[in-house]
């Protein structure tokens, strides 16, 4: 009577097999880096935050340009709510001067920039 033998694998074999897994894994990553991005409705310039102002803990106002258009959001935890529509292009925002740093430096000035001890 014949009797075969278990095949057991060896080390070797399984290091290969390791080893073309681990290329195949770095050649896809290669291709895909490779290959070009749709860039749809999701792309970085589709929407853009032009101002935020926080109301509370868990409130703000948002400025965004969507598409050409600007709008004006209410964000709170329930939910994100339409203000206004905005027609037409708006100005460039400047950003307002920050009160707590011209405090703190004129609060350095007058003791000289050391501290009080």
């Amino acid at each position: 009577m014949n009797t075969i033998a278990p095949v057991t694998p060896s080390i070797s074999g399984t290091l290969l097999s390791l080893l073309l897994v681990l290329g195949l894994i770095i050649a896809l990553g290669w291709v895909l880096r490779r290959m070009p991005q749709r860039r749809g409705a999701r792309g970085a310039d589709a929407l853009r935050v032009r101002a935020s102002l926080a109301l509370g803990t868990k409130q703000r106002l948002v400025l965004i340009e969507a598409a050409g258009e600007n709008l004006l959001l209410g964000v709170s935890a329930s939910g994100i709510t339409c203000l206004h529509r905005y027609d037409g292009e708006l100005p460039e925002l400047v950003a307002e001067p920050n009160v707590f740093a011209g405090l703190l430096q004129r609060a350095a000035g007058a003791t000289g920039g050391h501290d009080a001890r």
